[in-house]
């Protein structure tokens, strides 16, 4: 019974889509082409709701017609709204494809699927050869769909809580956000990019081979602090160059470095590192901003070396006076 519904459901709904396209095409009837178009979406919308109660073939089969035809006919004439159905249908036949018995035997973990929704969302704008604003009936409701599938896919790695998923969803988006920015020049791109290989970086120093090194925490961070901020001493000496990609990187590295040199002085007052650990944290950062300073003749870079440096020296006095 459900099946019939949704055949003749379906069939229905295409004909009179077809026909309102049809209609377009002679001025004289063309008044009664946009009431045919919106009459066949109900149809459509049944068809798709009675292919539920049935298997999830006809769920992927019926969806993936309805966005074939609605991109068909935004094709011929676009319409954004057509387009922004023609998606939701085919998000609905994509997570269908999922439930088919031979799929659901592999047990692909949710998030996954999610995660490759978004990158087909998101990739037209990989090959978007204009702006950010151009092309908006075909690119912003494909953004939207990739930014909701975005977030569901976090949702979906904070409710299972596993390393392997965290690290291999947060470096894929790493990659395809910093390629989104080398494509649009948006500083936001850039910070969700950097966000996501930071989610990725502590995944990976928490898979086994490395909880077993039980690196101190301390220098996980004081690793990142210098990772974000030594691009700094590779490009042109300008400090105002490239502040699409140089100032989200500094941002990020100064709020590191602040939470290694809290974390390296809390921990070895409290025990739980130390004081040689802390002494080695302000030695790097001693090297690490004279050099920096150096590169760009900057005062203020080189305090925060001169600052560093008497806080090892006493750190490492206190390690061998402990000794």
């Amino acid at each position: 019974e459900s099946l019939g519904s949704t055949i003749i459901l379906f069939g229905w709904g295409a004909i009179l889509s077809i026909a309102s396209e049809v209609l377009n095409r002679n001025e004289s009837i063309r008044k009664f082409s946009l009431p045919f178009l919106i009459a066949s979406l109900p149809a459509f919308g049944l068809s798709l709701i009675t292919s539920f109660n049935y298997q999830p073939w006809l769920v992927m089969l019926t969806a993936l017609g309805i966005a074939v035809i609605l991109a068909a006919l935004h094709i011929i004439r676009t319409r954004w709204w057509l387009w922004t159905m023609a998606l939701f249908n085919f998000a609905i036949a994509y997570f269908a494809f999922f439930q088919l018995e031979f799929m659901k035997n592999f047990d692909i973990f949710l998030g996954y699927q999610s995660l490759l929704l978004s990158i087909i969302f998101l990739t037209p704008d990989l090959f978007s050869k204009k702006g950010w604003k151009d092309n908006l009936i075909w690119l912003l409701p494909t953004r939207i769909f990739g930014a909701i599938f975005t977030i569901y896919t976090f949702v979906n790695l904070l409710a299972e809580a596993q390393v392997t998923y965290n690290l291999i969803c947060c470096a894929v988006y790493a990659i395809l956000f910093a390629l989104l920015h080398i494509q649009h020049t948006r500083w936001w791109l850039w910070t969700v990019s950097l966000s996501n290989f930071i989610v990725a970086y502590f995944a990976f120093l928490n898979l086994d081979f490395f909880k077993g090194l039980e690196i101190p925490l301390e220098f996980a961070w004081l690793g990142l602090s210098i990772l974000f901020l030594s691009p700094d001493l590779f490009l042109k000496k300008d400090w105002k160059d490239n502040p699409h990609w140089r100032f989200p990187l500094r941002i990020y590295g100064g709020v590191f470095v602040a939470i290694t040199m809290f974390l390296s002085i809390y921990n070895s007052t409290t025990q739980q590192t130390t004081y040689i650990n802390t002494a080695i944290i302000f030695v790097t950062y001693t090297i690490f901003f004279a050099a920096y300073a150096f590169a760009y003749k900057n005062t203020g870079l080189g305090y925060i070396s001169t600052a560093s440096l008497p806080i090892a020296i006493a750190y490492a006095l206190a390690h061998f006076k402990t000794d």
